[in-house]
């Protein structure tokens, strides 16, 4: 009687590909390759050493799998099996894998191959609860293996506190249409962002936020964080009946090294505060108080309103700055700013009001002479008025050559789009991703 080969597996988790163990042989079917997979866990038949795995999407195992390998394991015990697999990174779904033991040679007439099936949902990897809304199914949040953010409900699952104050590491690896929430709440409203958010070229599409909000923009607070590679295209608003500070990607830095990089934000942004509060509002970042800042290589299209209030601080990239630890080069502004009425007013086609001897470096910053800026720094503690050093104005001609741009690295950073008739981020040219 011919006995049936069995295979044992356990919790199937996911990983990025490993060196293969010298006892375990993994041959791919069909050439298929992903970045990402699947860890089995295995442990083989004392009277079988070669295996096919193969994955299929759904709860069974019919149709043609997704992906196929032949494996041979060596040695008994547990061992882990690695097969590539490309996943939706925001809902993974339901799997079904199968496993058929193969039947050794010269064993033909005492044993037969038999397939046991196994159907699974991936786990989420960075430590959430299967199930939990926004959940990261790609990454480790480190460095080398970011948490890939794939959907808005991932961008707004980083307000979760583990993610938040860890120093993670995420990337954005598609457009995220942000339509499917009627008001968006600012990553690190509650508390500030400390990690690395890189939006790998993509952009922010749709997002809404209305009525009442101390922080307005993609991201609220930033306590020693980088924001990087990411573009606010002009189907979003920001428009507040009441609010403090608002920014075009992020509304306020304090503590830290913070830095924003390649960025851009064609948002428009409104804030009327009928209360009559200051309001500090920016092209890119509304607010920066302590800390350290860079801000590189970006630009806002936007139009800056804001109603009548008692102060107001509004600049075509920053509000307002205090401390003298900042970088602010590279970045221009071709929006229009529409401060209404305040008893203290400030605004500069780069950065409204400065309560410092001045940024450590300021250079290559230009803005639109018909923004409605009279100059590049409004005005400083000091009682400066009309700063142009290192943020000279440009007008419509100038800003409609790339030689008005000096100081701009177009071999590396900077394109010239002769159709929109300004410079814009390479990072930004780059195709979609396919997990």
């Amino acid at each position: 009687m011919k006995k049936g080969l069995f295979c044992i597996w356990f919790l199937v988790l996911l990983a990025l590909p490993a060196a293969a163990a010298g006892q375990v042989s993994v041959q791919v079917e069909g050439g298929y390759t992903s970045e990402y997979g699947v860890d089995i866990p295995f442990a083989r038949s004392p009277r079988a050493q070669d295996y096919i795995f193969a994955l299929y999407g759904g709860g069974t195992a019919t149709g043609v799998p997704e992906v196929q390998a032949r494996v041979r394991i060596m040695e008994d015990g547990e061992v882990s099996v690695h097969l590539p697999l490309r996943y939706d990174f925001a809902e993974p779904g339901t799997w079904t894998l199968a496993v058929t033991a193969q039947v050794q040679s010269g064993r033909g007439g005492l044993d037969r191959a038999r397939t046991v099936e196994h159907t699974f949902e991936l786990p989420p990897t960075c430590g959430c609860a299967a199930g939990t809304e926004g959940a990261f199914y790609a990454g480790e949040g480190t460095a080398a293996s970011p948490f890939l953010v794939a959907s808005p409900q991932q961008l707004q699952h980083i307000n979760d506190s583990r993610h938040l104050e860890s120093g993670q590491y995420f990337l954005q690896v598609s457009d995220l249409d942000c339509s499917v929430y009627d008001n968006w709440i600012a990553v690190g409203s509650g508390q500030p962002f400390r990690g690395v958010y890189d939006g790998g070229g993509r952009r922010i599409k749709n997002l809404t936020m209305t009525g009442s909000a101390t922080y307005c923009g993609v991201f609220g607070q930033l306590g020693g964080a980088t924001i990087q590679n990411l573009g606010v295209d002009a189907s979003c608003s920001f428009n507040l009946e009441q609010g403090l500070i608002g920014g075009g990607i992020v509304a306020q830095s304090s503590r830290g090294d913070n830095q924003i990089r390649q960025c851009f934000s064609e948002a428009d942004i409104r804030i009327l505060d009928t209360q009559g509060n200051t309001v500090r509002m920016g092209g890119i970042l509304g607010n920066s108080e302590g800390g350290e800042l860079t801000l590189q290589n970006c630009y806002s299209s936007a139009t800056l309103t804001v109603g009548d209030v008692q102060h107001i601080h509004l600049g075509g990239i920053l509000g307002y700055r205090s401390g003298n630890d900042a970088a602010l080069t590279g970045n221009y502004f071709d929006g229009v700013l529409r401060p209404g009425s305040a008893t203290c007013f400030a605004q500069g086609g780069i950065l409204g009001y400065l309560t410092s001897s001045g940024p450590s470096k300021f250079a290559a910053n230009y803005w639109s002479s018909a923004s409605g800026a009279a100059h590049g720094v409004g005005t400083d503690v000091y009682g400066n008025v009309g700063v142009n050093t290192g943020c000279p104005p440009l007008s419509a001609q100038q800003m409609g050559t790339q030689a008005g741009y000096a100081g701009f690295d177009f071999e590396r950073i900077w394109r010239w789009d002769g159709t929109k008739g300004r410079p814009v981020l390479r990072v930004f040219d780059q195709e979609e991703t396919v997990g």
